[in-house]
């Protein structure tokens, strides 16, 4: 579709087709309701050249996937993504991990499936403290029979920051053909209720290996 792309002492980042305007169908086909150039363009310039860019962090060493790679079930696109809006990304391993990953805004533990120790807890304990952001994805870990879920070290932590992942399976008796029988269901209405999925509300939205999360009452600020 194109792109526009700003670019300032090495800096750089993409604006797409559909950052700009917002286009509804009809049925004499697409018809333009909304311009949004002026605006996506000023949040591109500031993106070049206001200050040094914020730093994404992506956890390695719990099996997480790695940002370098692009096959299944690697980071590689959605790291280039991150870096084509102005963001700058890197790799955390353990020894950063335990140093209170310096420099990171943002924090993403893209689905460990090994245990965090203590000292690594401690670690994104005192990073989020310090005002950083931290994204979590944290699939099912599941043993060999798919009774239960594996532990790795950061349910009770993350309940302590008001998200409780819970042990409960969530199974569909009615397999979606091609993928994992029983741990992956379609449905309609699944992402209706919450903020980030009212776009996708009346849509078909297939959830593979899916686990559930509650808010935490009481938990800390």
């Amino acid at each position: 579709d194109g792109v526009i792309v700003v670019a300032s002492g090495g800096r750089s980042k993409y604006v797409t087709s559909g950052e700009l305007a917002e286009y509804s169908i009809t049925p004499e086909g697409r018809k333009l309701t909304a311009f949004r150039g002026e605006e996506a363009l000023l949040r591109a310039l500031l993106a070049v050249t206001a200050g040094e860019p914020p730093t994404v962090c992506f956890v390695q060493g719990h099996g997480e996937a790695a940002i370098d790679s692009y096959a299944d079930p690697g980071f590689g696109r959605i790291a280039d993504e991150v870096k084509r809006d102005g963001y700058r990304v890197r790799a955390a391993g353990t020894a950063e991990l335990e140093a209170g990953l310096q420099g990171c805004a943002v924090t993403v533990l893209g689905g460990p499936t090994r245990g965090f120790s203590p000292v690594e807890v401690d670690a994104l304990d005192r990073a989020l403290r310090r005002r950083g952001r931290l994204l979590v994805l944290l699939g099912p870990v599941l043993d060999r029979r798919v009774t239960r879920h594996a532990r790795v070290g950061l349910e009770e932590w993350l309940a302590g920051w008001g998200a409780r992942p819970m042990e409960n399976l969530v199974l569909d008796p009615l397999a979606v053909p091609g993928e994992q029988p029983l741990l992956t269901w379609a449905s309609r209405e699944a992402a209706a209720g919450h903020p980030i999925g009212r776009a996708l509300a009346g849509r078909i939205t297939v959830w593979p290996l899916t686990r559930e999360v509650r808010p935490q009452p009481r938990a800390r600020e």
